[in-house]
Order: C-alpha cells, then sequence, then structure tokens
C-alpha cells in the first residue's frame, strides 16, 4: 500500500506483512505520486539479502539500505506511458503493455493493453491483429491473444503468465511480443516485433508502451540454409539411391521462430515427373537430423535426360505449406553444387557421394531454363 502523508513523506507496507510492523519512508519531491507505482515494490529496492528470489521473509531485509527511490528507472527496451518522448512516435504504430513480476508466486505476468496506428494490411484499409509472446532462449510457454477484426487500433486487455520462473532465470530471458494480421486466404503477415531483454526492464506493473519493429529480425534469415545428401547410382540395376541426411541454419517459418521442415525429392524424365518421395516432418526445428533413404528405378531412363529437385518446405496444419528452398540435380542443371553432385555420382558408379548444398530460392533458377535444354 502507499499513502501519503500531510509532512510530504510516503509509507510503504508490503501486503503481506500489512499487520506486521514493517514500515519504511521515504521523501518524493515531485508533487503527486506517478500512477504507475505498483503496491509490490521491486525486490532491489527493499534490498532483500537472500538469493532465493521468493523469501519474503521481513528478517532477511537489510535494515541498513538507503530509502528506496519511487522513480522508474529509464529501461532501454520501452518507454514509460508518461514519458514525452512518446509523443514523437504518435505516428508510429505502438504497442501499451504492463510487467509485472510477483516474488511470491514466482512468476512473470505480461498484460497487453492496447495497441495503435497499425498499418493495413487488407484492402478495405484495415488488418486482423492478434499477438503472440514468448521468453527467448527456449520458448516453451506461447501465449496468443484474441484476434481483433477490422480495426487498426485493437483494445485487448488480456493478461498471460509465464509461472514457475526465479528472478534471476526471469534476467536472463528476453521477452519477444510479435502483433500479426490473421488472413482466412492466406499466410499470417507480420505488422511489427517487440524485443525486450528482460535484464534491462523494470518488472513492478508500470505501464509502458513500444514502438512495433516491422523488420522482423526474430525470423528472418539471410540465407535459406543448407542440406547434406548422399546419392549413389548402380547402372547394372539401373536404380538410383539417396540419403537425406540433415540441414541446418534453415529460414525461420512459424510465429515463434521456428519451422517443421520436410523434404520432397521429385525425378523427371523428359518433361515429365516420374518419381516423388517426402520425407518425415520435424517439429519445431531449424537443424532437422533426418536419415531417411530413398530409392528410383531408372528403368528405360537415359541418365542425360533426367533431371532431380529437392525441396525443402515448412509444414503448415492451416495453410499452405511453405517454401523454404530448393535444390537441382542433374547433367544440364544450373545450380554448381547440385551439377558436380550429379556428375561425380556417374563418374564412380556403386559408390556413395555425400555432398554439402546450399539451398536457394525459386528465382534463382527455374526448372524451365533447364529442360529447354533437354
Amino acid at each position: 500500500k502507499v499513502a501519503v502523508n500531510r509532512n510530504n513523506t510516503i509509507d510503504i507496507i508490503i501486503p503481506q506483512f500489512e499487520q506486521l510492523p514493517l514500515k519504511r519512508e521515504c521523501t518524493f519531491n515531485q508533487p503527486h505520486v506517478p500512477v504507475s507505482i505498483h503496491p509490490q515494490i521491486r525486490r532491489k529496492a527493499l534490498g532483500f539479502v537472500s538469493d532465493h528470489p521468493c523469501d519474503y521473509s521481513p528478517s532477511l531485509v537489510n535494515p541498513n539500505l538507503k530509502k528506496p527511490s519511487l522513480i522508474m528507472e529509464q529501461p532501454v527496451s520501452f518507454m514509460p506511458f508518461s514519458d514525452p518522448s512518446l509523443i514523437e512516435s504518435a505516428d508510429k504504430p505502438l504497442l501499451e503493455f504492463m510487467l509485472y513480476y510477483d516474488f511470491k508466486k514466482c512468476e512473470l505476468t505480461v498484460t497487453l493493453i492496447q495497441a495503435t496506428n497499425l498499418p493495413a494490411k487488407h484492402e478495405s484499409g484495415t488488418s486482423n491483429p492478434f499477438v503472440t509472446l514468448f521468453l527467448l532462449p527456449h520458448k516453451e510457454d506461447i501465449h496468443r491473444s484474441k484476434t481483433h477484426y477490422k480495426t487498426l487500433n485493437p483494445i485487448f486487455n488480456e493478461s498471460f503468465t509465464f509461472e514457475g520462473m526465479q528472478y534471476d532465470e526471469v534476467m536472463e530471458r528476453t521477452l519477444i511480443i510479435r502483433v500479426f494480421d490473421e488472413d482466412t486466404f492466406s499466410r499470417r503477415d507480420n505488422i511489427g516485433t517487440i524485443v525486450m531483454p528482460l535484464r534491462k526492464t523494470e518488472l513492478h506493473g508500470a505501464r509502458a508502451a513500444a514502438v512495433l519493429n516491422e523488420e522482423d529480425s526474430v525470423v528472418q534469415t539471410t540465407t535459406n540454409g543448407d542440406i547434406e545428401l548422399t546419392l549413389r547410382y548402380n547402372p547394372t540395376m539401373n536404380v538410383l539411391s539417396g540419403i537425406v541426411i540433415k540441414a541446418t541454419g534453415l529460414k525461420r517459418m512459424d510465429f515463434i521462430g521456428l519451422s517443421d521442415p520436410y523434404v520432397e525429392i521429385k525425378l523427371y524424365y523428359k518433361k515429365v515427373k516420374k518419381f516423388y518421395w517426402q520425407s518425415e516432418t520435424k517439429k519445431k526445428t531449424l537443424t532437422p537430423v533426418y536419415n531417411e533413404m530413398f530409392q528410383i528405378d531408372l528403368k528405360d531412363m537415359d541418365m542425360d535426360s533426367i533431371y532431380m529437385k529437392l525441396v525443402m518446405k515448412d509444414e503448415d496444419l492451416v495453410f499452405k505449406d511453405d517454401f523454404m528452398g530448393m535444390v537441382e540435380f542433374g547433367k544440364h542443371v544450373e545450380h554448381s553444387t547440385g551439377n558436380k553432385h550429379w556428375m561425380d555420382m556417374l563418374a564412380t558408379p556403386h559408390t556413395r557421394i555425400t555432398r554439402w548444398h546450399t539451398l536457394v530460392n525459386k528465382e534463382d533458377y527455374t526448372m524451365l531454363s533447364m529442360l529447354h535444354k533437354l
């Protein structure tokens, strides 16, 4: 509780020990008490000397501690709601929220208040925004708000709790808040992201706001990743076999910053698809390990007219699976590593040839350009 006395002092009483003689005073020089003051003052301000962040025993209060300040420290990742610099950001997309750590319950609560000035993602000039939030680096708990339809200024008023987290552990985490536009007929569009290292953030329930960063640095990478593949050609039986071993550095496709990748193998002979194979889907990973084998019967096929394509995709249970990258193999393909791997395989029959390949985009080269050369 916070009480202002006639002598311009403030009495602070922890609610759990309201009946105990635990009373601290400090001078407050500003003319009024900030609205953002929370009844449970953070552990550092009260001077608990125990290493356990949830210990509230009054005997652990340091009696020699200087009087605690009630002024909120300026955080790095966001601005207090009363910060004048918010006026300069009035025309930018903003998200208002509160962060509060409960030492007694050892839990972090994130309250989403509202968002303003969101960009329009639909032709009608509106969006269907919703919010996801999680803690890096583990992402065990992923929370999602309700979707607010046809608005650029949604009011959320929703709270989400990360339970069983000691204070020192919270200080090592980074909170990711992401705002999306929900679309029934296509994948969700990113509206903006907030990245908050909690060690630089006040957690006593003050209302704050942050500008949404439209550059989605949480999920975007500069490359499509690499994949390791083994190929073997048996000219006696006219059989091509291969092993999809593993991949690394894949694109982050999901809103939690991960992917659900699987591999497709397609073989064409004279412009006609003759073979299709698909690996298992590896959930929530950017470094999947497959070790899966495929085998293709090349009966009555000329090796000079064969073209094989490896495609990496991200599985989506709601929308269409996303393309993540591809590699082409064959005598006439333009992909350098794919062409070399294929030619090495033909030059050393009955031998397993293993190579790493960089996944490339569709626009880097097309199957059509190769087929014209067959």
